[in-house]
């Protein structure tokens, strides 16, 4: 019942989740368009990423593999909203027949 990034500012926030993530790889870093936001990120000590299990180690395993998935740092590799309610931990939830759609997008 706490939030997993507790920012006080956005630079606070970044530094909490790459904390977290670890830090971007190259690969990563290369999806980022604004250099400055680039560089920065480069120029900041390389952090190991942090198992989600040791943050929450009673948490089941497919709701981590699910966090994992969804809190990518690369948007490109990041689970869709499709394939997270698809995903085994929300299949008690999920029926494909009855996902509503939005029309247009919000």
């Amino acid at each position: 019942n706490r939030p997993i990034f507790p920012g006080k500012h956005y630079l606070d926030q970044l530094n909490h989740i790459l904390g977290i993530l670890g830090s971007p790889s190259q690969d990563d870093l290369n999806c980022i368009i604004n250099m400055k936001a680039r560089n920065y990120l480069q120029s900041l000590p390389q952090k190991p990423k942090v198992p989600w299990s040791k943050m929450f180690p009673k948490a089941d395993n497919k709701a981590l593999d699910l966090l994992d998935r969804m809190l990518t740092f690369n948007p490109i590799k990041r689970i869709t909203v499709e394939e997270a309610l698809a995903h085994p931990y929300l299949e008690q939830y999920y029926d494909p027949s009855d996902e509503p759609v939005a029309e247009e997008p919000f």
